[in-house]
């Protein structure tokens, strides 16, 4: 047993080393803070069977468990880690705060797949991310310390005085406070919002209440952290995205004479033809600096409410955006799911034209960013089940873009394996005779 690195409220983390000299980290259960013999035997029967869980487990974004011992000495074998995020934090907050947004997507990519499988952290907090730096990959945050994961069915309620480590009351959601088994994803978006504030942000939080903040981020975290978790953000993912949105605009800078439009995009203003005609106007300029402000204040349902208030108009101003998307190469990584998602969500209420255009803006996006979710996305919106004239007229489009289109296609084929098969047929003829 090498030295001691860690104490959590169940466990100690150790150094240790194999027979080549490779360093690993090993946490062995054990006794931290006083509790009743029924309640510590009832947690030791809980860790093993949590040990079991995490090790059937595989992401990238979750601390991998390579070997349990469940004797006497109950303890699992993890690799070594560069640092963790609390620690990062304290050494140095304002470098982490450039980094937010990596940080956030890689716990909520982590969540997103605990939540797909009904499991629920219950206990995130910024010791419990630990960062990786690794070879080819770069930085990776993992979720850590799974001692108090809580499955769907559990009901394993009296832990609440006696298993809840230190500081886990000021990352802690109101409902399982008093059973921890009323776990629901939205338990852990509370926790990572929280997160999220101790990185961006230097007010002081309230343990189990709403975060008051004046930073950009301040309704963000307001409807992360309601006391009723069916108010809050309904996935990690959708909580990051939103902090995505919020981070574009807020990087963009101000075009004045068009600060009144874009100030009313997300309002009511929205319900009136009257406005998007002024949006219109405003983009027809096709000023790179009016375009880059407007659409940046673009809403989630603002492109939608555009085609269903002012139907052609609306349909130009989806047009441009996704012209606009196709033509830069400058958006933040981090930003790339949310431009998206408002590509995909209009995709049945436009014409095939202006289909195409957003299928298009997801390829170059996508591939521009090396970014697997959009590059798949682009992949589905053209797929074998597409209707037959959308897919002729994809074609159509594809061969008026001619060898443009080779490159991305070459890197979707390395980026996530894609092949012709998982096109349209019609499709599938068009670009691989453009590409042959």
């Amino acid at each position: 047993m090498g030295a001691l690195l860690g104490r959590g409220g169940f466990g100690n983390v150790y150094d240790a080393f194999d027979d080549a000299g490779n360093e690993y980290a090993v946490k062995y259960f054990a006794e931290n803070q006083p509790m009743p013999s029924e309640i510590l035997e009832n947690v030791r029967k809980r860790f093993v069977k949590e040990v079991r869980i995490q090790k059937s487990i595989e992401h990238e974004n979750i601390v991998p468990i390579l070997e349990a011992w469940e004797g006497e000495n109950l303890c699992y074998l993890m690799p070594k880690t560069t640092c963790g995020l609390a620690d990062e934090i304290e050494k140095d907050k304002g470098e982490v705060a450039s980094r937010y947004m990596d940080i956030i997507s890689d716990i909520s990519a982590a969540l997103g797949h605990l939540h797909s499988m009904q499991i629920y952290h219950r206990d995130l907090k910024p010791q419990n991310i630990l960062r990786f730096d690794v070879a080819d990959v770069g930085v990776q945050y993992k979720i850590s310390d799974f001692g108090l994961i809580s499955l769907r069915e559990s009901n394993l309620s009296n832990l609440t005085s006696t298993g809840m480590r230190k500081g886990s009351d000021a990352y802690t959601a109101p409902e399982i406070t008093q059973k921890l088994s009323t776990a629901v994803p939205q338990t852990d978006v509370y926790s990572l919002a929280c997160i999220l504030h101790d990185i961006v942000d230097d007010g002081i939080r309230v343990p189990c209440g709403v975060i008051k903040s004046e930073t950009s981020f301040a309704d963000i975290f307001a409807v992360a952290t309601r006391s009723d978790p069916k108010g809050r953000f309904p996935t990690a993912k959708s909580f990051v995205d939103a902090v995505a949105a919020v981070a574009f605009s807020v990087s963009t800078p101000t075009v004045p004479a068009f600060e009144d439009i874009a100030n009313s995009l997300g309002t009511a203003a929205e319900d009136d033809p009257i406005f998007w005609n002024a949006v219109w106007g405003a983009l027809s300029s096709e000023d790179e600096a009016v375009l880059r402000f407007i659409f940046s204040k673009l809403g989630d349902c603002s492109l939608e409410n555009a085609i269903r208030t002012s139907g052609e108009v609306g349909q130009k101003i989806y047009g441009a955006f996704c012209n606009w998307l196709a033509s830069r190469r400058d958006f933040p990584f981090e930003c790339c799911d949310v431009l998206c998602n408002r590509i995909r969500r209009c995709f049945d209420e436009v014409d095939f034209e202006r289909r195409f255009r957003g299928c298009y803006a997801l390829l170059c996006l996508g591939t521009s960013h090396n970014r697997w979710f959009v590059e798949r996305c682009f992949m589905a919106a053209l797929g074998p089940n597409i209707d037959d004239a959308f897919a002729g007229r994809a074609a159509i489009e594809f061969r008026v873009l001619d060898k443009d289109i080779c490159a991305k296609i070459a890197h979707l084929k390395q980026s996530i394996n894609a092949d012709m098969g998982q096109f349209h047929p019609v499709v599938s003829q068009a670009i691989s005779e453009i590409c042959s």
